[in-house]
């Protein structure tokens, strides 16, 4: 935990973080995306392999291991801060790999060590963004690093990690094979002022002990009924609590 707490940390004291939910993108005016520079729309087929070699089958594991299962359009930072957008994007959080169909109709997958930064597109207005994940690296068993994701932006931030694992099942006599399931591990950190903290769950006394309210934002939590159990309960304090304090 410690070591997770740590590759944040340091994620965050290198790189300026200003994504949120609500966060929009000029794609017509690329030069003022928020500092990470110019949209440069090129080949996306130089940025992997053909998929299809793999020793796993997604189809016969139960459960499913991406961020959303729909193609999403969305803008890549890649090593270096060059941009990219895709109208054909998934995140395979088990395997921290990038799918996505390139100019000619091919899937294509591009590792962790490619990209840093994922926004993923509001399919009806790519205007708008409705997620972002950024990359860490040296998480517990995930080597090629993984991608947290980033729920609001200003000076306390609710931040996501979902680790995927394959769970084997042991073998099944009739089917003449083990069954596989992919299951999901999620664990909420607070980012404060630069300093990350686990939130034990998602409810009112972990996230007060971290973001003790003050006397209007207690009143404001009164007032619109927020008890701080959920995740939209807690983004929703947190973006009254940045803009209030």
């Amino acid at each position: 935990m410690r070591k997770i707490i740590c590759l944040i940390l340091l994620i965050y004291c290198t790189n300026s973080i200003n994504a949120q939910t609500s966060f929009n993108i000029d794609l017509s005016s690329p030069g003022a995306t928020n500092g990470f520079g110019m949209i440069r729309i090129t080949n996306p087929s130089t940025l992997g392999t053909k998929v299809g070699g793999g020793d796993i089958n997604y189809d016969e594991i139960a459960g499913r291991p991406f961020f959303n299962d729909k193609w999403m359009p969305a803008v890549l930072i890649l090593t270096g801060n060059m941009s990219l957008k895709l109208d054909k994007v998934k995140l395979n959080l088990y395997t921290a790999e990038i799918l996505y169909v390139d100019s000619t109709g091919k899937e294509m997958s591009a590792g962790a060590g490619i990209i840093k930064k994922i926004f993923f597109l509001d399919p009806k207005d790519s205007s708008k963004t409705i997620a972002v994940f950024q990359k860490i690296t040296g998480v517990e068993d995930k080597p090629q690093g993984a991608f947290i994701q980033l729920l609001n932006s200003g000076k306390i931030e609710l931040l996501k990690l979902t680790q995927v694992v394959l769970h084997d099942g042991g073998y099944d006599a009739l089917r003449g094979k083990n069954n596989y399931s992919f299951q999901s591990k999620i664990t909420y950190y607070i980012l404060n002022d630069g300093v990350v903290s686990p939130l034990k769950a998602a409810n009112k006394d972990d996230v007060t002990a971290l973001v003790p309210p003050n006397a209007a934002a207690q009143t404001w939590l009164d007032a619109n009924k927020n008890k701080l159990k959920n995740e939209a309960d807690i983004v929703g304090y947190l973006a009254y609590y940045n803009t209030n304090n």
